[in-house]
């Protein structure tokens, strides 16, 4: 199983994720506040809204990290937003600590979530690096 942990490995960013309701918005930090590629998730005071470090693979092949095309800034409704604002910065990676990241582990992400309901799996993301499906 692929293990990752040299900081070169890794993408970092920031995502501001608005949501209809702040009930939306908690049942999201709720559901992915365990997620292996995101360290810290948690509501603005603007409570609809919530704050997103993403930690992500530089190999990932789930969506564009870039941010002038971002997946989720141009597509919010794969994660049932009304609107995702994104600025990547690569330099969150070095004060994030050592990463470490080995995918294969799990049948099912850690999140929860499942990814055969997703309308972003294989269109073009390729599931949850911390399972088994990832990669294929």
């Amino acid at each position: 199983m692929p293990s990752y942990s040299d900081r070169s490995d890794f993408m970092a960013g920031v995502y501001v994720i608005e949501f209809e309701s702040e009930e939306h918005a908690r049942l999201f930090v709720e559901t992915y506040g365990s997620c292996p590629v995101w360290p810290l998730i948690a509501q603005l005071p603007d409570r609809r809204k919530v704050f997103v470090l993403a930690r992500e693979l530089k190999a990932q092949r789930h969506g564009e990290f870039a941010e002038e095309s971002n997946t989720l800034a141009e597509h919010p409704e794969f994660i049932g937003a009304r609107s995702v604002e994104f600025r990547r910065d690569d330099g969150l990676v070095g004060i994030l600590g050592s990463p470490r990241l080995t995918t294969g582990e799990a049948a099912k992400p850690p999140c929860g979530s499942d990814c055969s309901t997703c309308p972003s799996y294989q269109n073009p993301c390729r599931g949850c690096p911390a399972t088994r499906m990832f990669g294929l």
